[in-house]
């Protein structure tokens, strides 16, 4: 998967304590719409529509991983969306805290290209296990 694309008022919302990776629920939502580094808050603008995707993307298991030497990272599972009927194209994927009605965001992924799925067809976000999502040292 591409890098992540970090929002410019991430670390921001970091300091105000608008995240807690441990206990908060975080959502990959997928969008045809390009995100913009100013962008703050999810909005769902351009969100995919069809049978077999829920609205607000999918819900991510996310792990804050002790620290080591005094970095902190991020891990998020591998998240597999399954279509059951066609969708609207996407192209990119974008994470956000889904804790409060603000919906604050993380950061997006590039797909490269735009994906249209059919009924019985996968995509799976493919995330870092062994790097992180993101570290902060």
């Amino acid at each position: 998967m591409a890098a992540l694309q970090k929002f410019n008022s991430f670390a921001q919302d970091l300091l105000l304590a608008r995240f807690n990776f441990s206990t908060h629920a975080f959502r990959l939502g997928l969008t045809s719409t390009p995100p913009s580094a100013t962008n703050t808050l999810w909005t769902g603008a351009g969100e995919v529509t069809g049978t077999g995707y829920t609205a607000g993307g999918g819900v991510l298991a996310v792990t804050l991983v002790p620290p080591t030497g005094g970095v902190s990272k991020v891990t998020i599972a591998d998240y597999t969306f399954t279509a059951t009927g066609t969708w609207t194209a996407f192209r990119y994927g974008v994470i956000y805290s889904n804790e409060t009605a603000s919906k604050y965001l993380v950061g997006w992924f590039d797909h490269g290209a735009s994906i249209t799925l059919s009924a019985g067809e996968t995509f799976k976000a493919d995330f870092d296990a062994a790097n992180g999502v993101f570290t902060l040292a």
